[in-house]
């Protein structure tokens, strides 16, 4: 082997490593760089009437920044289970079953069994698509 052709390899030998060691390291979820582009759901709640589950919540901070709400859905037939949506509806602010004014949330799922009793929590998407969903504990209403 010529040294010149040596010294190409070995560039290339190293540029390969420190190409493989940058990807290393620790990955974690992106989190808003500012207080302004966060939202919180607070003092949701809901109400099982007539097949509708109707909902409400004060959606704290950012609230401009809610791209879409998605309710999630199970049956409540499995007492200490840990929740497992059985659906998932999206709900845009602003659709016809939604609405998001000055930070209050409220939507309205229809088609449901007024019989049953269901978990169900609302997951929230940021306009920031690689933001973390913002998530409400897991609540029960029953018939």
């Amino acid at each position: 082997m010529q040294p010149s052709f040596r010294l190409v390899l070995a560039t290339l030998a190293a540029l390969a490593a420190l190409t493989l060691v940058a990807g290393c390291g620790k990955k974690i979820w992106p989190e808003p760089s500012a207080p302004e582009d966060a939202f919180s759901f607070v003092r949701t709640q809901g109400e099982l009437s007539s097949g509708c589950l109707m909902v409400q919540s004060r959606v704290a901070g950012a609230w401009r920044n809610l791209r879409a709400v998605h309710l999630e859905l199970a049956w409540d037939d499995c007492e200490g289970c840990p929740f497992q949506a059985m659906e998932t509806r999206e709900f845009v602010p602003g659709d016809a079953f939604s609405t998001l004014e000055q930070g209050r949330l409220a939507l309205t799922a229809c088609g449901l069994d007024p019989a049953k009793a269901y978990r169900w929590r609302l997951t929230g998407k940021s306009i920031h698509r690689t933001l973390r969903d913002v998530r409400t504990e897991v609540m029960t209403t029953t018939p």
